[in-house]
């Protein structure tokens, strides 16, 4: 049986698609990686929105995603997105800058052991729980990025 999370509802880490199409069971889409770390992330920043499209809001693809967020079926098949194999997430923490949750996990990474990469440069959180050994930073404007770069330019 997979992990469930204890902060979070299943319509909030998959789009609403996936869930019309499998209802609780796309739990079971999930990593569990992922799942603990979102739980970690909670525990220790507090109030956390990835999908919000249960309640009226406009995120449906900041968790897993489906083949409508890539427009046809080989764009879905060329990404290398984590997002749609249950691995990664974007977070919007209420009390937490995404740069602030950066700087944190970057300097604490045992408490987060599964996250191996992050997005950094952009105003939400974005984490993924990959195959690898440490946490490797990307930007959208420089590529890969240091762990002290991101921290020294706050990214």
């Amino acid at each position: 049986m997979a992990f469930s999370s204890e902060h979070f509802s299943v319509k909030e880490l998959v789009s609403r698609e996936t869930y019309q199409r499998h209802g609780e069971q796309a739990i079971y889409m999930l990593d569990d990686r992922l799942l603990r770390t979102l739980d970690a992330l909670r525990k220790r920043f507090g109030p956390c929105t990835i999908n919000n499209w249960s309640w009226g809001g406009s995120f449906n693809q900041s968790g897993l995603r489906d083949v409508s967020f890539y427009g046809s079926v080989p764009k879905f098949e060329a990404s290398r997105s984590q997002h749609k194999f249950g691995r990664a997430a974007d977070c919007k923490f209420r009390d937490y800058s995404a740069s602030e949750v950066r700087k944190y996990v970057l300097e604490n990474p045992d408490e987060f052991p599964f996250i191996t990469f992050l997005e950094v440069g952009i105003g939400w959180f974005h984490f993924d729980v990959r195959n690898g050994d440490s946490i490797v930073c990307w930007s959208p404007d420089d590529g890969y990025v240091s762990n002290e770069e991101v921290t020294r330019r706050n990214l």
